[in-house]
């Protein structure tokens, strides 16, 4: 079947009923980057912090490009410019990835493979600050975000906390 079959459902039988699959994917970025982290601690027994590889390997993951989905990552805004300490790749001396992490003055350093990505638009950035609902804005923003656009979600989350929210 290609792409826009559902599995099973053969694009040559005339008979069988097609389904057609979103074209896009919503990555829910800051859970990849903590699940890359701690995959790095326990393997080389090292500080976890969020690693912007995670991301960048997901968003270029072979399979979707090749289908032509458009892949996009959620990430807070803080992993691409911010403090060191919230930075991905950044989180202090220990754990810094000098060959991304840029400082641009007055305490604040950026990502800037991260920058990069969300000038091309494949990363999107999410505010956790004052007036939102902290961790919980990613969820709604992805969740929202799919439901616009009729995305699939790539996630390791249960999203728990938004399940009796009828409104999503």
């Amino acid at each position: 079947a290609d792409a826009s079959t559902a599995s099973g459902a053969s694009s040559d039988d005339p008979n069988s009923s097609r389904v057609l699959l979103p074209k896009r994917i919503a990555l829910d970025g800051a859970n990849i980057a903590w699940s890359l982290g701690t995959s790095i601690r326990s393997r080389f027994k090292c500080r976890q912090f969020p690693l912007s590889a995670g991301i960048v390997r997901a968003l270029d993951h072979e399979p979707w490009l090749r289908r032509g989905f458009d892949v996009v990552a959620f990430v807070p805004k803080e992993y691409v410019v911010g403090s060191l300490q919230t930075l991905a790749d950044g989180g202090g001396r220990a754990t810094l990835n000098a060959e991304k992490v840029k400082y641009i003055g007055k305490g604040v350093c950026v990502n800037q493979e991260l920058m990069d990505l969300v000038d091309a638009g494949r990363v999107i950035t999410v505010s956790r600050g004052a007036g939102t609902k902290g961790a919980k804005s990613d969820d709604l923003t992805i969740i929202e975000y799919a439901k616009e656009t009729g995305s699939w979600i790539c996630y390791n989350d249960q999203f728990r906390d938004h399940r009796r929210d009828r409104s999503l």
